[in-house]
């Protein structure tokens, strides 16, 4: 079998790009990111030597994305500026996720997608999303509550677990609600098996 077109790749990927792309910046800017994204990756010197085409559009998608927040806030900025100050801002809904999702940056943000509503595991999604360091560790250290104790960090927003709000909790009392596993247990253990940790 030969290689395939730039046309039959981007048939092939560009429905999931879509989907991953709406949840990044929006249903309305969604098509033309991945539009942008794509262009860009067939354009560029380094296109004819891609191995694997799924997981450098996904990279393109999660770049082009990044660069259209910016471009976004920038917009949003100078509208503010330039607006009479008697006006009062349009009201938001008070949703806490949303809250809490528009604090995350867009990396953060394809992390949470690809990994909640993709369901991909860790290693898809770093691949996906690129190198080591793209919010996998962060984000389960926040959920399991580890942040700020063990991480320093600012924390806002609440998390309940079975009712209770993760933050009122200290770290031994949240052991009775969750546990972590890291990608090497063997690392994170005292003892030489997990059947020895949880026995002591």
């Amino acid at each position: 079998m030969g290689e395939m077109t730039d046309e039959e790749i981007y048939r092939k990927y560009a429905d999931d790009l879509v989907r991953f792309a709406t949840r990044l910046v929006g249903p309305f800017d969604a098509q033309e990111v991945v539009s942008d994204a794509c262009l860009r990756a067939f354009r560029s010197r380094g296109w004819g030597d891609v191995a694997n085409h799924r997981v450098y559009l996904y990279r393109s998608v999660l770049s082009q994305a990044r660069s259209q927040h910016r471009s976004t806030l920038r917009r949003r900025l100078r509208e503010m500026r330039s607006a009479p100050s008697g006006e009062t801002p349009p009201v938001e809904a008070n949703v806490d996720v949303l809250a809490a999702v528009n604090t995350l940056s867009v990396q953060q943000r394809a992390t949470v997608v690809l990994t909640y509503w993709e369901d991909l595991g860790p290693g898809e999604v770093a691949g996906l999303t690129g190198r080591s360091g793209t919010g996998k560790t962060s984000l389960l250290k926040a959920v399991s509550g580890l942040v700020p104790w063990l991480t320093p960090a600012s924390v806002s927003g609440e998390l309940l677990i079975d009712r209770e709000a993760v933050g009122d909790l200290d770290p031994g009392q949240r052991a009775h609600l969750m546990a972590t596993c890291l990608d090497r247990p063997e690392s994170q253990l005292f003892l030489a098996t997990v059947g020895q940790e949880i026995a002591a």
